[in-house]
Order: structure tokens, then C-alpha cells, then sequence
């Protein structure tokens, strides 16, 4: 069942059945650590991680904490958020069902670098250091698997930061709405809609202007039909008018 709030958002009903063995073992088999795997590798992996439910505006992990634990959102939607030297908290990222934060001291950083938010109730599926010490022994291609994808989020981390140095507000709020579309896109009425709510204060804090600016690029974009918004939600009408507001914008 889902629930939807006057926006055209679909949030989901999640309860603690909600989080079955078919949804985790398919979960887990999209994560890119595990996408080599077998059907019966992935069943048994699934059996090293633990879900647990989380109510909206929950903490998951707090930044500055020991890393203990590595989580793969099953059900929901999760914010990112960092805190800068000045003592502010930025947005990061927001994720959707498949994608992974946290980190395991050893194979990362020893403290959490991100704070976890639950926006909507979650079911997420996590592992300790051992556990995951134990998979990496048995299977080697996870291993590889996890030194590519850890390269990948590091290269997608480095483009944001250039993307933020280099250019205008309206491009940096161009590229960021195209990398929520392509994680978190559903087609609606002929548009790509970012199935997550989204404020304009969350995208100024992701593209790293005020919420002033950000306001106003949003209000350009709609007035050239490049973008549909509402209260909390944004949908793209044309993609390629933004892929020129981000000529550097790559999947």
C-alpha cells in the first residue's frame, strides 16, 4: 500500500513484514559488491544482515561516530548530511532502495564522515566488520567489486566538488537534479519525477548556494518548461535542456 500527500510522491506503507526474504536477497543482489554473485552466494550473505525499521526524522548514524557498521537501504528513503567547518550542515545525497552508506573501520574511514537521516520510514539492512571481513575471504569478485565501487562514489564525490568550484548556481542545480532523476526517476505524466520529497532548501544545500538562488534558477527552469515543481517535489519535463545547463553531467 502507499500513501500519497496532495504530491504526486509516492510514499510507501512500511512495516516490519514489509522487509521479506525475497525483497532483501533482491536487494542485496543490486548492491555493486555483490552483482557478480549467485543466486544461492546471495542467499547466503542475506543471512549476515540484520534489518531494522526507522521511523522519519530518525537518526541512522551520526557523523563523528565509530564506523561499525556498513547499511544498504532495503525500503524508504535516506538523507546524507555532513557538517562543514563553519558549523553547517549540508545536504549530500539522498537514497533510495539498493544504494549503501556507512562504512566498517578497515575498509574505510574509522568514524562515520556522514550523518543517516530516515525521511520516510525505512528498512535498512546492515553488517558489521567481521561478518563482511568473513564474505570478502569466501568470495573473491567481492572484493574487486567493492574497490570499484568505492573508485566510483570517490570520482561521483570529485565531480560534485568540481561542479560546485566551477560553475553557475543554475548548472550545479541542473547537475543535481539530473543525479537524483537518474537514481530516483519514475516516469509521471510524460515527465521523470524525483520520487523523494525535496525541498528548495535541500537542493540549494546540495548544490551549495542560498535558498534564494536556488529558488529563483528553479522558477527560470519552470517558466522554459525544463522543469514541473510543487510543494516538496520536482519533476523533469526536459532533460536535455538540463544536460545543457550541465554540459558535463555524466551517469
Amino acid at each position: 500500500m502507499a500513501v500519497r500527500r496532495n504530491i504526486p510522491i509516492i510514499i510507501p506503507e512500511i512495516e516490519v513484514e514489509s522487509c521479506t526474504i525475497g525483497l532483501r536477497e533482491k536487494v542485496l543482489a543490486g548492491v555493486p559488491f555483490f552483482q557478480a554473485l549467485s543466486v544461492d552466494s546471495v542467499r547466503s550473505i542475506n543471512r549476515r544482515f540484520v534489518d531494522r525499521g526507522f521511523e522519519p526524522g530518525s537518526t541512522i548514524i551520526r557523523e563523528g561516530d565509530p564506523a561499525e557498521r556498513l547499511f544498504v537501504v532495503a525500503l524508504g528513503i535516506v538523507k546524507l548530511f555532513r557538517t562543514t567547518d563553519s558549523g553547517d550542515t549540508v545536504l549530500i545525497d539522498i537514497l533510495g532502495s539498493g544504494e549503501y552508506f556507512g562504512s566498517l573501520a578497515g575498509y574505510g574511514p574509522a568514524r562515520y564522515e556522514d550523518s543517516a537521516i530516515a525521511r520516510s520510514r525505512v528498512c535498512a539492512l546492515s553488517i558489521d566488520a567481521v561478518a563482511f571481513r568473513r564474505i570478502l575471504t569466501e568470495y573473491s569478485s567481492v572484493a574487486l567489486k567493492s574497490v570499484e565501487a568505492l573508485s566510483n562514489r570517490l570520482h561521483l564525490a570529485q565531480e560534485m566538488v568540481r561542479q560546485l568550484a566551477g560553475y553557475s548556481a543554475e548548472a550545479r542545480i541542473a547537475y543535481v537534479l539530473l543525479h537524483l532523476a537518474d537514481k530516483l526517476g519514475t516516469p509521471w505524466k510524460g515527465n521523470t519525477l524525483i520520487q523523494a520529497p525535496l525541498t528548495r532548501d535541500e537542493l540549494a544545500s546540495m548544490a551549495g548556494t542560498t535558498t534564494e538562488t536556488a529558488s529563483r534558477a528553479v522558477s527560470r527552469m519552470q517558466k522554459q518548461g525544463i522543469i514541473t515543481t510543487g510543494r516538496g517535489w520536482i519533476a523533469l519535463a526536459d532533460e536535455d535542456a538540463l544536460r545543457d545547463l550541465a554540459p558535463e553531467y555524466s551517469r
